[in-house]
């Protein structure tokens, strides 16, 4: 209501009408990662829920609301597979041949890429040669089957086949006694330590051998008559080719050969060998003797080397068979025949080795020395045996010696030295009784350390030979009380990196386990050690140098023996 300038009221009416503020929810919207979304203007890449502000036809705010979601992309690592060369991988549908790392992409769920990583190694096939190739052998011989792998990765195995259900796992196996139904191809399987494998052939013939009949068996003729030798082969493969051998340096080529006017010389063992065109060979034999009749035989004497044997006109001294011909009342010579064995002296050559102080048993002598030496026995054809013995007598030479000879602290030298430089000479020492720790007991040098206590030390040094020296030492360690001044604490140092007192620590020979703390003069802890080993405190805490000041300490220690120190005191640190 206001004044009107009549003085009169004037009244103002209004109507406000107040628009509500629009919320819009676009809802959820997905992508991948390394994807991105435009919400008006605005690059979205990350998860989250999104807004913004618009200005309605009435003026008041519009607000969109927008939830992203960004979803993973799945990387799969299939790890590696191994394929022989020659093989192959199916990867997805994809036919793999050759190394490489391969990749297949699919879409997941949330229609995000998903990779499956796969990685190809092509491993090297073996090669393998089998022989023989081509080969031919004859019947009862060997067949002699070999194979040699390369390449791949070693140790390989073999496995043939071949004719006749043969089978083997060697590397050159052999088959003896061949047959016909031997013949035919080898195949060999080689199969490398990654299980890829190679084959390949050997081609065997096995030629059938030939069968030969030699004649006379056991013929006998007088002196002056036609010897008549006789082959007939069959068998093999014909043509065929005739060797004959025979007493006097027989020779000849022919099938049937004829010997004229034989003599007592032409009697014996006539040897064919008949070969096929295959080269595959058969041998009979003819024993001819060649005498008056009648034949009287006195088997076979027996003498010893050097000795002789009378028969009839004729002193013998060397194995054979001999005749001696007697006039016969039927024209023909009365032989006489005699297989004369001359047993030889065997000689038995013996080598051995003792050592010094031993002694060798030589047929119930015992010997010490080196030497030579003979021994006669007798065989069980009752001639002589002689036995030759060179035997060698080895030493082995070695000082010793437990360092120091008296009482010591803690650790005493244990040195051995080999006198003799083309011996091999191992060592063990020990000690009793037991806690003395030798530090390499099959050292020729080392130390040996523990409590306090008298020891027996005993060395054994063994040379090539097998040669033994022994020795024994007495040894004796005392032990340290663990006290002052055997543990000593300084209470001065200076750490100013001249390299001289710089640390500051606690110090024992015998100090097994420490606890060790310094702190200043409020009673804050600056340094602290639990090693026995520690280089000790330099001064400064936190990384800063401290200033020079007196600060207190306290130790805690374990020595060797068992027992603990325990003490506390002050130190000033200097500059």
């Amino acid at each position: 209501t206001l004044a009107s300038t009549a003085g009169c009221d004037s009244i103002l009416v209004l109507t406000l009408v107040v628009n509500d503020t629009l919320l819009t929810d676009l809802g959820t919207v997905a992508i991948c990662k390394g994807e991105s979304y435009n919400f008006n203007g605005q690059i979205l890449t990350s998860s989250g829920v999104y807004t913004d502000t618009l200005a309605s036809t009435a003026g008041c705010d519009s607000v969109l609301i927008l939830t992203l979601v960004v979803n993973d992309t799945i990387t799969v690592d299939l790890g590696t597979v191994s394929i022989c060369q020659g093989q192959s991988y199916n990867f997805y549908g994809n036919v793999l041949t050759s190394a490489g790392t391969y990749m297949h992409t699919v879409v997941s769920t949330t229609s995000c890429d998903t990779t499956f990583v796969l990685t190809l190694v092509i491993l090297p096939n073996p090669i393998v040669a089998a022989l023989p190739d081509n080969g031919f052998v004859c019947e009862k011989e060997p067949i002699n089957l070999s194979a040699e792998a390369t390449g791949g990765t070693a140790p390989y195995a073999y496995s043939w086949a071949g004719p006749d259900g043969f089978t083997s796992a060697d590397q050159n196996p052999l088959r003896p006694n061949a047959t016909v139904l031997m013949s035919g191809t080898y195949t060999v399987t080689v199969t490398d330590y990654n299980g890829c494998s190679a084959t390949d052939t050997a081609t065997i013939t096995v030629h059938p051998g030939p069968d030969v009949t030699a004649l006379p068996d056991n013929g006998i003729i007088c002196e002056n008559e036609t010897i008549l030798l006789s082959a007939e082969a069959s068998g093999g493969t014909a043509p065929y080719g005739y060797s004959w051998s025979g007493p006097n340096s027989f020779l000849s080529t022919d099938q049937n050969p004829e010997l004229p006017n034989a003599t007592v010389q032409m009697g014996g063992i006539y040897v064919v060998t008949v070969t096929d065109a295959n080269g595959c060979t058969a041998t009979d034999a003819a024993a001819v003797a060649v005498y008056s009749i009648p034949v009287t035989d006195l088997g076979i004497v027996s003498i010893c080397n050097g000795e002789s044997y009378s028969f009839g006109d004729q002193i013998l001294t060397e194995t054979g068979v001999y005749q001696d011909t007697l006039e016969g009342a039927n024209g023909c010579d009365s032989i006489v025949i005699l297989g004369l064995n001359v047993h030889p002296t065997y000689v038995d050559s013996l080598s051995a080795e003792i050592c010094v102080g031993d002694a060798y048993d030589f047929n119930g002598t015992p010997l010490t020395e080196a030497g030579i030496y003979y021994d006669t026995l007798t065989t069980s054809a009752g001639c002589d045996s002689i036995q030759v013995l060179t035997l060698t007598v080895n030493a082995i030479l070695v000082e010793a010696d437990v360092l120091p000879d008296t009482c010591v602290f803690k650790t005493l030298t244990l040195t051995a030295l080999n006198l003799n430089p083309n011996d091999t000479v191992t060592y063990l020492w020990s000690a009793t009784p037991p806690g003395l720790e030798i530090e390499d007991p099959t050292a020729d040098s080392t130390t040996a350390t523990g409590p306090a206590g008298n020891y027996t030390i005993t060395l054994v040094a063994i040379n090539q030979h097998e040669c033994v020296q022994t020795f024994e030492f007495s040894a004796c360690i005392y032990e340290r009380p663990c006290e002052h001044p055997y543990i000593f604490v300084p209470n001065a140092f200076t750490p100013n990196g001249d390299g001289q007192n710089d640390y500051f620590r606690a110090r024992g020979d015998d100090i097994t386990e420490i606890f060790f703390m310094v702190y200043n003069r409020w009673g804050e802890e600056v340094y602290r050690t639990e090693d026995p080993k520690h280089p000790g405190w330099d001064g400064t805490f936190r990384g800063k140098a401290l200033t020079p000041d007196s600060y207190g300490w306290y130790l805690r220690a374990t020595c060797g023996n068992g027992q603990v120190y325990e003490g506390k005191g002050n130190v000033t640190l200097l500059k």
